[in-house]
């Protein structure tokens, strides 16, 4: 699910014009942005004016400007998309109707469509609407209540206030209690969050205080789920302290309620890493994740034929890995508030293609072992390639090797040092290469020169003979060979 799918039609096609105009540098021709968004000219003019219209209370943070031919993106240096987005966010009835219901937990129609300002049957209409995204999180609106697995409510609830309706709009009576109950954890399981992360346990905890008062939850997969954890060390030492802060404070706890507190704390990445590998070194090796974890981290030692990974860098993946693996076993669905796609085509442009094919391969290992169906509609699966991808970033950047050039010009003595820093630059774009103007006894694994006296290396190293001064040609032969170097 996409955070504009809260939104209306022609609220969808404002943001993503602006979304489009961000990744192309702040500037687009009519023709491309007609093609982007599917629309005629007469449509972009009436788009361009409507969030004209729309963004009169942002003028001074965004503005457009457009004559027919281009449009053109302002934005002040501190307001950002996501500003923006939570700006359409507060207008739309969808939100309204969410926040409403996870308030009240029930609603009737009757009842709710006068405070929304809408007729019962345009009420109807956009709660079969939200159904068609809430699908995707196995969760319907019927009878006038949200309705599915407890566990995934409180996930859903978790991302809508955290990236749409905001976390501020939960201060509440529940607030104080969840306040403490963050403090109780740092101290009973000796870990100190931060800040952002103890926001978002917080936040975590202000939901499940308020649906603790929902009558006739659902935890049937939850139960399921949690059957190879119920031994786990970590969830033992979560359920213990839950109970005995029970026992001090107007708060009833069942088991369900710190099933849910133990799987949010495994895959919402809130645990820092240090912590977590002192988990890892105790919980069982045989659940779930933790099998899956160690066979995708094996399978990349050996696809990339490493011995053996550092040990800070094993740990790393580890705690990544982690994160992706708990949240597909446990959970379905997501929010997308970044451009996905976008995010994968920038880090392909900084990593090898074989990246992307392998990242491909590890979520097919995961499907597999994690048993799980092989859904189009799942905006947490399509996530993890992209978590896959970040980790196998990290570990060949990390290993990668990296290759020496010395730049030796003789015949430029005039410009020779503006040349080398040129032409340095060039030869950097390959990734995992240093280039430098060739010192004397210091050991290069090719040398780009402009004369053919140039001696081989003694280290085995090559020799390239400029053809011409920043030739495309030049810069081709430079790439294959140092390519083939790193092989």
């Amino acid at each position: 699910m996409r955070i504009e799918d809260f939104l209306e039609k022609q609220e969808k096609r404002e943001l993503q014009l602006v979304s489009y105009l961000i990744h192309s540098g702040g500037e687009a021709d009519y023709a491309e942005l007609e093609e982007h968004l599917d629309i005629t000219k007469a449509s972009l003019e009436s788009t361009l004016d409507s969030i004209a219209y729309s963004l009169r209370p942002l003028s001074e943070n965004i503005a457009l400007d457009y004559d027919g031919r281009a449009v053109r993106l302002w934005m002040d240096e501190l307001f950002s998309m996501q500003e923006l987005q939570h700006f359409y966010l507060k207008q739309s009835v969808k939100v309204q109707l969410l926040d409403y219901l996870f308030r009240n937990h029930e609603f009737s129609l009757t009842q709710l469509a006068p405070q929304l300002a809408l007729s019962e049957s345009s009420l109807s209409r956009k709660i079969k609407e939200l159904n068609r995204y809430l699908k995707e999180f196995e969760l319907k609106i019927w009878n006038g209540r949200v309705q599915g697995e407890e566990l995934q409510i409180r996930y859903f609830y978790y991302l809508f206030y955290r990236f749409v309706q905001g976390k501020e709009a939960l201060k509440e009576r529940e607030a104080g209690i969840s306040l403490q109950i963050v403090q109780t954890m740092e101290n009973y399981l000796q870990v100190s969050f931060e800040p952002e992360n103890q926001a978002r346990v917080f936040l975590w905890l202000q939901i499940a205080q308020h649906r603790m008062h929902t009558k006739k939850t659902v935890s049937i997969r939850l139960k399921e789920n949690m059957t190879p954890y119920m031994e786990d060390k970590l969830y033992q030492k979560i359920r213990s302290m839950l109970w005995r802060f029970s026992s001090r404070y107007s708060v009833e706890p069942d088991e369900e309620d710190a099933q849910m507190l133990f799987v949010f704390l495994l895959s919402s990445g809130v645990l820092p890493e240090p912590f977590f590998h002192d988990y890892r070194l105790t919980r069982n090796r045989n659940s779930p994740a933790a099998s899956l974890d160690t066979y995708l981290v094996e399978t990349i030692i050996i696809q990339y034929g490493y011995r053996k990974l550092p040990y800070m860098l094993e740990r790393r993946m580890y705690h990544t890995l982690s994160q992706i693996h708990a949240a597909l076993y446990f959970f379905k669905g997501d929010l997308e508030v970044h451009d996905r796609l976008f995010l994968l085509e920038q880090e392909q442009k900084i990593a090898e293609e074989s990246v992307r094919s392998f990242a491909e391969t590890l979520r097919e290992i995961t499907v597999e072992k994690l048993k799980l169906p092989n859904e189009t509609n799942n905006g947490l699966m399509e996530w993890s390639l992209l978590g896959y991808f970040s980790v196998l970033v990290m570990v060949t950047m990390e290993m990668r090797q990296v290759l020496r050039v010395g730049i030796d010009l003789k015949h430029l003595p005039m410009y020779r040092e503006t040349t080398i820093s040129l032409l340095g630059l060039l030869i950097e774009k390959v990734n995992g290469v240093e280039a430098e103007e060739c010192q004397p006894d210091k050991p290069y694994d090719l040398i780009v020169t402009d004369r053919r006296e140039a001696e081989p290396l003694e280290t085995g190293g090559k020799v390239y003979v400029l053809s011409e001064l920043f030739s495309p040609f030049d810069q081709k032969n430079i790439e294959r060979i140092l390519q083939s170097l790193k092989k």
